[in-house]
């Protein structure tokens, strides 16, 4: 999953400018701390992996990975389908090619 975020600079009377900031990436939020030690671990494993890969947790602290798939949209179906098998409230928080 993809974000990009904005945010905006005030110069000025009346004048903005909107710059690009990275978002923070998912190892650094506390939902990632939140994750069972089995999933830090699977983490660890994902980071190191090639694309296209996706990472999926639960809204408990589970997960599901996967990577080297045909195309992001297959590793994101295939790291959900694992994060639904230990847990409920799956979601993607990171994928890449």
């Amino acid at each position: 999953m993809i974000r990009h975020l904005f945010f905006s600079i005030v110069l000025g009377v009346g004048m903005a400018v909107a710059l690009p900031m990275e978002p923070m990436g998912f190892n650094q939020t506390a939902e990632a701390q939140s994750l069972s030690n089995a999933c830090k671990r699977v983490y660890a494993q994902y980071n190191s992996r090639r694309g296209p890969k996706a990472f999926a947790v639960t809204s408990r602290g589970g997960c599901g990975s996967a990577w080297a798939q045909p195309s992001l949209a297959r590793a994101q179906a295939v790291a959900m389908n694992g994060c639904r098998r230990n847990g409920t409230g799956c979601r993607v928080v990171e994928s890449s090619f």
